[in-house]
């Protein structure tokens, strides 16, 4: 064999290693190790969807899951945290409720794996690659291992611009996933300036009915308390977090970061009715929310695969997440710039690819009828 097919086979064994079998391992061991895996006394597997099942038990009892005022428990592996959810969240997760931990764990972290492939799937991507990098993402780890909605926010993502022509199914789609997270709310900016309105007013009306509904359960228990307990957590949480709002240490940089962003999604989303606008409110989403974990970053390879299915080196950016998002390796507000940049540049990369693979299609076919011109 010679040199130049060694080389080639080098290459390819390399890929396969790094993007199919340490990718597959690392996967395995994730979800291995929040199901089945001992855990230290006081310690409980998937801690995120601890508090769900918690929650679940008590909200299908009838009784509220909410924290009582002044009450209020932040991240912590060794105590239970506090539920902070809207109620049409935890209703939708009742169903764990009844299962034993144990079994509800073995069923819930598999199925949020899923949820990551199916979504990628559905935004059209095909190239085994992808899911190689994207299931070797910290964040996408982190969101699945913990036991977190993010994965299941990808997959609410992704059927809303599957079927972003389908108003019931957009709207149903982007009212959930609002709901789940409201920080995800430029999506709705999204849908209202792309000609989209009834399928905002689906979301918008479907969200207004299962809140009222959900709440309704346990006796609107905590409804008018809910906006201090999202205030009390925001503070309490995110300076702690890699949100770059806390960069300023001024929580009405909030409301001018959400202006400024959402009036960007809606002037793009007028003008372009293209995978852009949908991509933007995304990241926008992260840039602006007071409170940004490593998992929420899940949503990153979402922002990719609506831009450029293709694989190209945006989705090899998010595993630098790996280095920045280390604690210790930086000082929080460093860790936080870094987060921020690689956002930035996992949007660019992933658009300028979209945008040449366009300009390549484009020369394609320009080829092919001179071609056919001159035959």
């Amino acid at each position: 064999m010679d040199t130049a097919a060694l080389r080639v086979a080098g290459r390819r064994v390399g890929v396969v290693t790094l993007l199919g079998v340490v990718p597959t391992a690392l996967l395995v061991s994730f979800v291995v190790g929040a199901t089945v895996t001992p855990v230290r006394p006081g310690s409980v597997h998937a801690i995120d969807f601890h508090t769900f099942w918690v929650a679940a038990r008590t909200y299908a009892s009838g009784d509220s899951p909410y924290p009582q005022e002044g009450s209020l428990a932040v991240w912590a592996p060794s105590v239970q945290q506090s539920f902070v959810y809207p109620a049409p969240t935890i209703a939708a997760l009742a169903p764990f409720g009844f299962l034993p931990y144990s079994v509800a764990v073995l069923v819930f972290v598999p199925l949020l794996a899923c949820a990551i492939g199916v979504s990628l799937w559905l935004l059209g991507v095909r190239d085994w690659r992808c899911y190689g990098a994207t299931f070797a993402s910290p964040a996408v780890l982190t969101g699945i291992s913990v036991g977190t909605l993010s994965p299941l926010l990808m997959l609410g993502v992704a059927v809303a611009w599957r079927w972003r022509e389908r108003r019931g199914v957009v709207g149903l789609a982007v009212g959930a996933v609002v709901l789940a997270k409201l920080f995800m709310w430029p999506l709705l900016i999204w849908l209202w300036f792309s000609g989209r309105r009834r399928a905002a007013v689906i979301a918008a009306g479907a969200a207004a009915v299962a809140t009222v509904g959900a709440w309704s359960w346990i006796g609107l228990t905590g409804v008018t308390s809910y906006p201090s307990v999202l205030r009390r957590l925001s503070l309490t949480e995110g300076p702690h977090t890699y949100a770059p709002l806390w960069l300023t240490g001024s929580s009405p940089s909030f409301w001018i970061a959400s202006v400024f962003g959402g009036a960007i999604v809606a002037v793009v989303a007028r003008r372009r009715r293209d995978a852009l606008p949908f991509a933007l409110a995304i990241l926008v989403a992260l840039l602006v929310t007071p409170i940004l974990w490593l998992h929420y970053l899940v949503l990153v390879a979402a922002v990719v695969a609506v831009l450029e299915p293709k694989f190209g080196v945006a989705w090899l950016l998010p595993l630098a997440a790996w280095v920045t998002a280390q604690q210790g390796a930086f000082g929080e507000a460093w860790r936080t710039l870094a987060i921020v940049l690689l956002l930035v540049l996992t949007f660019g990369s992933a658009a300028l690819e979209a945008r040449h693979g366009r300009w390549r299609d484009e020369d394609r076919v320009a080829t092919r009828l001179r071609w056919s011109q001159g035959a």
